[in-house]
């Protein structure tokens, strides 16, 4: 019986993302950014930001499942490489998991990465702008981030926030199997509350949001994020309900979006 997995034949080794997310409202950004300048490395020095334009390529295979990938150029650095990305679909199974895991290829590219995909059937989803502050704790790379949509396809000067939120993003990439990082990534998380990251209840909301950035709730007449976040708005001591009523919130969302 055969028992090398693919990957390890060709000499790579397979390696996947550890990820926690949430969503706070703008005016609650300088507190959590305060408070992870000191949980977080090289507190004494200036606060890492970083300003990203992102651009999300689809093309459907044989089976009619749609093969995503990811484009990324930097803002601030322009004559850096592009960053092309593939992320999996969230493993399902372990409800013992404190955080999504999905796998993860990342590689550097020439700046035609654009016209490359084009050529190979892929076609663009959606595009849009993310502008925020990275931290590292250890091996987790923490993101504090405004999300702006284009109001001019193709033109990253040209944009306009989808909301009046952040969103917070955790995440650790590792070769698989090394569970015990969830943990870690908990108990990290566990210090930032009332600041809520949510586990595997959900499809990762962050890309839904920003392909489907112009959804209003109907009742409360709020984009998408800021809905997220009436969560936030609620009493600290109603910490454990209110992120409760977000998972369920969430999963009517993902069952919406798919």
């Amino acid at each position: 019986m055969e028992t090398t997995p693919p990957t390890l034949r060709r000499g790579l080794v397979p390696v996947m993302e550890y990820l926690l997310q949430g969503s706070i409202m703008d005016g609650a950004c300088e507190v959590l950014l305060h408070r992870l300048r000191g949980l977080c490395d090289n507190s004494d020095s200036p606060i890492e930001s970083f300003h990203d334009y992102e651009m999300v390529f689809q093309i459907r295979g044989s089976t009619g499942t749609p093969l995503t990938v990811r484009a990324r150029q930097s803002l601030d650095s322009p004559q850096m490489p592009w960053h092309l990305r593939y992320l999996g679909q969230p493993e399902v199974g372990d409800k013992s998991r404190h955080t999504v895991v999905r796998s993860c290829i990342d590689v550097s590219t020439s700046n035609n990465v654009a016209s490359f995909l084009n050529e190979l059937g892929f076609r663009l989803d959606f595009e849009f702008v993310l502008k925020g502050h990275m931290f590292q704790k250890g091996r987790m790379k923490i993101i504090v981030a405004k999300v702006f949509r284009l109001v001019q396809q193709g033109n990253p000067e040209s944009i306009e926030p989808i909301s009046n939120s952040h969103i917070i993003e955790l995440s650790v990439i590792a070769p698989a199997g090394q569970e015990s990082l969830g943990d870690e990534m908990k108990a990290f998380a566990d210090q930032l509350k009332p600041y809520p990251f949510l586990g595997l209840s959900f499809v990762p909301f962050f890309p839904q949001a920003c392909k489907h950035s112009k959804f209003v709730s109907s009742k409360l007449n709020l984009p998408l994020f800021d809905l997220l976040n009436k969560l936030n708005i609620v009493h600290i001591e109603n910490y454990s309900k209110r992120t409760e009523c977000g998972l369920r919130f969430l999963n009517t969302l993902s069952a919406i979006f798919e």
